[in-house]
């Protein structure tokens, strides 16, 4: 058994998909369902940062956004459109991303937030 640093344990059976700052939900697309070799992973509540250290979830960096956006941790709605400015909301959590402020939506063409009010088509 290896002396692991603070916030990780040692597994025996580690597994291939460890939760990190970039994926705290661990929705990776893929994950092989086959034990690891041993190794140091963080305790649970505790995801790996980028410099390789255990923190907990809501001590990972803030993402940053362009203007009229906001991080959104479980965005809960699709973005609006200049032809459907209120998509309809569901209660399924979908991965954390910059998505528009209220009140914006997405130009198709420049990928910014605009007011969705703009004549901006």
């Amino acid at each position: 058994m290896k002396a692991c640093t603070s916030n990780e344990e040692w597994r025996e059976c580690s597994s291939a998909c460890e939760f990190t700052c970039d994926d705290p939900k661990n929705e990776v697309l893929y994950c092989a369902d086959v034990s690891q070799p041993p190794k140091c992973q963080c305790i649970r509540g505790y995801v790996r940062n980028s410099n390789g250290e255990c923190v907990l979830r809501e001590n990972c960096p803030r993402k940053t956004c362009a203007l009229n956006e906001e991080w959104r941790e479980c965005s809960t709605c699709e973005e609006g459109t200049f032809a459907n400015p209120s998509p309809i909301c569901t209660l399924d959590c979908r991965p954390p991303k910059c998505q528009c402020i209220d009140g914006y939506v997405r130009h198709p063409l420049t990928r910014k937030c605009v007011f969705a009010n703009s004549n901006q088509c």
